[in-house]
């Protein structure tokens, strides 16, 4: 292989024992020298065959041979998107492809882009879909559109149960701690705006993003409104601050009706009886009470 190689590089050196000793020296160096190589065996022609000694080598430089084939079509995608041993070369691709000066973030769109689209045989498991979160956490560049269409695709199984499910949300949270962390939280707040999807609380009040703490004040806003107030204290009763909050204003507010007022109240007993409240914290629950009746 180095000897048709160095033949193909230098045609003006065609002396044979000169490019085997040239051969021989490059094939030692990186053998003894730099441990790029290692021989793995003998081919059926007897000669050696020599391979990586660290599979990220070889897993960079295929990741550069396949954005290449995939630019020049020659390449049929669901062939290796869903094959594991690929998977790390095809997330190293996309990041070859972002750090490409001037159209590298279109291109990368575009392969993204692709990989959701691929033929799948069991589109069930959302296999390309998974791969494309992964490389969210590779801090990739693609559009605004694809982004948002990407988090769009999510919310369905965002807001299901199952072990499967429970991967992906696990997968789209990973999000919040890379750089499409704010805009993977902004998301999940303006779906929470137009309906009450309990998972979508349980992934903002469990998180410790700091894109979701910098934006607990719209959240809360949110679930004490007066379209997600009763439905929380009916699913949840688990934040402290949220159900004061709830207690409070929409106790208080003018316009919310008795019979929601009364459920409030009762909410509020069961509150009380299940938490376990300091005296500070039971003088803020009972406040609103306090002012309803007396």
């Amino acid at each position: 292989m180095f000897f048709a190689y160095y033949k193909k590089t230098h045609p003006r050196k065609q002396d044979p024992e000169l490019i085997r000793a040239g051969c021989k020296e490059f094939v030692d160096f990186i053998r003894k020298q730099t441990g790029f190589f290692c021989e793995k065996g003998i081919n059926t022609d007897g000669d050696a065959i020599y391979g990586f000694m660290h599979l990220t080598f070889e897993e960079y430089l295929s990741a550069i041979e396949f954005t290449n084939r995939w630019a020049n079509k020659e390449i049929e995608l669901s062939k290796y998107i869903f094959n594991s041993r690929w998977r790390e070369i095809i997330k190293l691709a996309a990041s070859h492809l972002s750090l490409t000066k001037g159209a590298g973030k279109a291109m990368t769109t575009n392969f993204v882009n692709d990989l959701l689209h691929a033929s799948d045989d069991y589109p069930e498991f959302f296999r390309g879909m998974r791969l494309v979160l992964e490389m969210f956490f590779d801090d990739i560049k693609i559009s605004s559109e694809l982004t948002n269409s990407i988090f769009e695709k999510c919310l369905p199984f965002l807001s299901e149960k199952g072990k499967l499910h429970q991967q992906l949300r696990k997968l789209y949270n990973s999000i919040f701690e890379s750089s499409f962390g704010e805009d993977a939280v902004d998301f999940l707040l303006s779906a929470l705006k137009n309906e009450f999807l309990p998972s979508i609380i349980d992934t903002l009040i469990c998180s410790d993003s700091p894109f979701v703490k910098e934006r607990s004040a719209q959240f809360r806003s949110i679930i004490i409104s007066k379209k997600h107030a009763l439905l929380y204290l009916n699913e949840y009763q688990t934040d402290f601050g949220i159900c004061s909050d709830i207690f409070e204003r929409r106790m208080l507010h003018s316009k919310e009706s008795n019979e929601n007022k009364n459920y409030f109240l009762s909410k509020l007993f069961e509150f009380l009886c299940k938490e376990e409240l300091n005296y500070e914290e039971t003088k803020i629950v009972f406040k609103p009470m306090l002012t309803v009746f007396f």
